[in-house]
């Protein structure tokens, strides 16, 4: 069964609520990272999945530890766009309830945040705001980004390489309990080719949705 992609996408197109100062930093490239990046891809019709590891912890404990899992199955997807002079690629799992990660490449630097979303008004980015939100946007402790090529910022080009993040701490509340979380995770990725916008608006993201296994 296949469907097009949800409205629920959307939201990783960067319209977080609460989204901290970007913070730039130095990325590196290295070729010798595609064969470990290619391991952890996995390709279904025309989608080209990567893979992702994550720790999260909830108030300091360690909650789910990703990397003691063998094939954790979380299908990581992607998407890239070229703004003036800025690639911007959002890398995500799941759809009703869903993570990922958000990447801005400039010339040598790049900023990455994490992504989380779900279907309820849960999340706050600080412990004293008093509004919750469907989706919070998360800037990072620790960023490093490895890429297999130097990118162009040109169409027809695709971006691969592996991320390695610590978030910053952030908050979720339900049935009047407050959670303070954070999460480490390690991610493989390959994009599909960069596209003009009316291209990319033109051909609609379609999903098969049984690689869902979790």
């Amino acid at each position: 069964m296949k469907k097009t992609t949800p409205v629920i996408f959307l939201f990783f197109l960067y319209a977080c609520s609460g989204a901290s100062q970007k913070q730039y930093a130095g990325f590196s490239v290295n070729s010798g990272i595609k064969k470990e990046v290619e391991e952890h891809l996995k390709t279904e019709g025309s989608v080209c999945m990567g893979g992702i590891k994550m720790k999260m912890y909830e108030n300091d404990s360690l909650i789910f530890d990703g990397y003691k899992v063998k094939d954790p199955k979380f299908p990581l997807f992607t998407m890239i766009n070229l703004k003036n002079d800025t690639i911007h690629i959002t890398a995500f799992c799941g759809f009703t309830a869903a993570f990922g990660f958000y990447v801005d490449l400039f010339n040598d630097q790049s900023d990455i945040t994490y992504l989380e979303h779900t279907d309820a008004l849960v999340y706050k980015l600080n412990k004293e705001d008093t509004t919750l939100q469907f989706n919070v946007s998360v800037s990072c402790t620790k960023q490093k980004l490895i890429l297999v090529e130097k990118p162009h910022y040109k169409y027809g080009e695709v971006v691969e390489g592996k991320i390695e993040l610590s978030s910053k701490d952030y908050y979720a509340k339900s049935n009047g309990e407050e959670k303070r979380l954070r999460v480490e995770l390690t991610a493989w990725f390959k994009t599909a080719p960069l596209k003009k916008e009316f291209e990319e608006k033109s051909n609609s993201t379609t999903v098969d949705t049984s690689v869902f296994k979790f």
